[in-house]
């Protein structure tokens, strides 16, 4: 790993954003119930939405790009002397390593391969002031399998070109094997979830 990375001591900044168009597979999933349930998971729109900002580092022929997505949902509500909150959030953080099979010079065409991964780290609390302890313990239950349905990791490889303009900007597509794993349990037990999908984008890049 660091001797990958030592040649980037000297690199450009590298940013950009990727355009992920909906389609039917959004609808079928909504209306199939195949969404977390709390808004904020990683097939639920917020935290992996249409577009999303990258950046990182590139040399002549390396780039190693990071993503961070932040999805939170808080309501609070007041009855006398009661105040309730409910919380649930998600962090995606992600790391992708990408290889240029030509270098990517103003006004030329470049192939590349991409491999990465990331990981959502959960959040979801409940909380009341006028709670006893048996319903305080049986609410911080409700909140941990709601951060089994909000995490999960991932693990994506696929290929993409980019159109290298002038002043660094650059036009391209690519396409990724997604491969999603989940977890969830509650009272009943736990189990595990693995989902496969293809995802292309367009992409806009900046080299500085």
């Amino acid at each position: 790993m660091l001797l990958a990375l030592l040649p980037l001591a000297h690199a450009d900044g590298f940013f950009g954003v990727n355009h992920v168009p909906a389609g039917r597979a959004d609808q079928v999933a909504i209306e199939d119930g195949q969404t977390s349930g709390t808004g904020v998971g990683e097939f639920d729109g917020l935290l992996s939405p249409p577009l999303t900002a990258w950046g990182g580092v590139i040399n002549e022929r390396s780039a190693w790009l990071g993503g961070v997505s932040v999805a939170w949902r808080s309501s609070t509500s007041w009855a006398e002397e009661q105040r309730t909150t409910s919380r649930r959030g998600g962090v995606r953080l992600s790391i992708d390593h990408r290889t240029y099979l030509v270098s990517p010079d103003p006004y030329s065409v470049s192939p590349w391969i991409q491999v990465g991964v990331y990981g959502i780290v959960p959040f979801a609390s409940e909380y009341s002031d006028a709670w006893s302890d048996d319903e305080a313990l049986a609410m911080a239950a409700v909140a941990a399998e709601e951060r089994s349905r909000i995490g999960g990791a991932g693990l994506r490889l696929g290929s993409g070109v980019a159109i290298n303009l002038k002043h660094g900007l650059s036009l391209g597509a690519r396409a990724l094997v997604i491969v999603h794993q989940g977890w969830e349990f509650d009272e009943s037990g736990q189990s595990a979830s693995t989902a496969v999908r293809t995802e292309p984008a367009l992409t806009v890049g900046w080299r500085r």
